[in-house]
């Protein structure tokens, strides 16, 4: 199955690209993937305790079930005034 992984501010720059695609062999969830693509993730999962994880636009756990097609995203913190 075929997941595009999006990256954007801070994560992008960590990244040197802004999206990814990667593939996954049969069922899989976002913590298959960080496992299975750790070397091409490395700065991002070195920083997962600071990002938040979106499947297709909503909020994700390590235990969400991904499906061909799904988008990934890579949220760092935003701060604001």
């Amino acid at each position: 199955m075929s997941i595009q992984l999006l990256f954007f501010a801070q994560s992008a720059r960590w990244m040197g690209e802004s999206h990814l695609a990667v593939d996954l062999c049969g069922a899989a969830t976002l913590e298959q993937l960080l496992r299975e693509h750790k070397r091409p993730l490395a700065p991002v999962i070195a920083r997962l305790k600071v990002l938040r994880i979106a499947v297709n636009q909503r909020f994700a756990d390590l235990q969400t079930p991904l499906r061909d097609g799904d988008e990934v995203a890579f949220l760092p913190p935003v701060s604001g005034g």
